[in-house]
Order: structure tokens, then sequence, then C-alpha cells
């Protein structure tokens, strides 16, 4: 399932809708240049970065920023990415099949 159909099929409203997808797409930014940029690993991992906003959703954290904070964070622990990684390791681990 696409990651924004993840998103849609929640129950939130409208607002939350907008917190939702901002916080998912800031998350995105900062993750995807740690990621291999094959389809297959860009799908499964925005399909992953998704289920983790929605979970996150039903928290106390509300904010766009407070979601996309704690999305990359847990993102990056369950997939082992280091968060902070430098320019050169970001690269090197684009070269390198996951």
């Amino acid at each position: 399932m696409e990651h924004r159909q993840i998103l849609r099929a929640s129950s939130f409203g409208p607002d939350a809708m907008k917190v939702l997808f901002t916080a998912f797409d800031g998350a995105w930014g900062e993750i995807a240049p740690r990621i291999c940029a094959t389809p297959v690993v860009v799908e499964a991992a925005r399909t992953s970065l998704a289920t983790i906003v929605l979970g996150l959703a039903s928290t106390e954290l509300t904010t766009t920023d407070g979601l996309r904070t704690m999305a990359v964070a847990m993102f990056c622990a369950r997939h082992r990415i280091e968060v902070g990684t430098d320019e050169q390791e970001v690269a090197r681990a684009r070269r390198q099949p996951a």
C-alpha cells in the first residue's frame, strides 16, 4: 500500500491530516539522503515511515515538528541508521545496496 494511502486510511480530521502529511514530508526530507535509491527500498522506507508517523499521531506529539523529530528518530533506530550522519557517510551509504 502506498504511503499516502496508509495515512489517508486513518480516522483523523482534516487539520490533523495536514499535520501528519507535513510531518511525514519533513521527516522524509531528512531520511531520504540516507536511503538506497532503488525504488523498492525507497517505497519500503516510505511505508515504514508512514506507519511510524501514524503510530506517533495517537500520542501527545501534536505538532508537526514534534511528530517529524520523533518519526526520524524512530525510523533511524528501527533501521539502524545514525541520526546526523555526515555528508561523506551518507554518500557512501547511498552507493551500497541495502
